[in-house]
């Protein structure tokens, strides 16, 4: 599971769906922090045979012209940590 904790994104895993156990957190020292980050978004893509993941996150308040804001970020995902391809 992705879940929005205030300014960051954390990963949790579950066999059962009952109980959850955190895996990593990732964004503390990344991207805009100008408001609480809300509805993430893990997706992976296949290009030239190669995977990658983006993260989106959406941001409110802290939009660069006031409001709501999108950022997102590329990089690998092992099933519990999103390590971002550049910073």
């Amino acid at each position: 599971m992705t879940l929005a904790t205030l300014d960051h994104i954390t990963f949790y895993s579950s066999t059962n769906l009952k109980s959850w156990k955190e895996e990593s957190r990732f964004g503390k020292n990344i991207g805009a922090h100008g408001g609480v980050w809300e509805c993430p978004d893990l997706v992976p893509f296949s290009a030239d045979g190669k995977q990658a993941w983006v993260l989106i996150v959406n941001l409110n308040p802290g939009g660069p012209n006031g409001g709501s804001a999108t950022q997102y970020f590329t990089g690998d995902f092992d099933g519990s940590v999103f390590k971002p391809l550049t910073r």
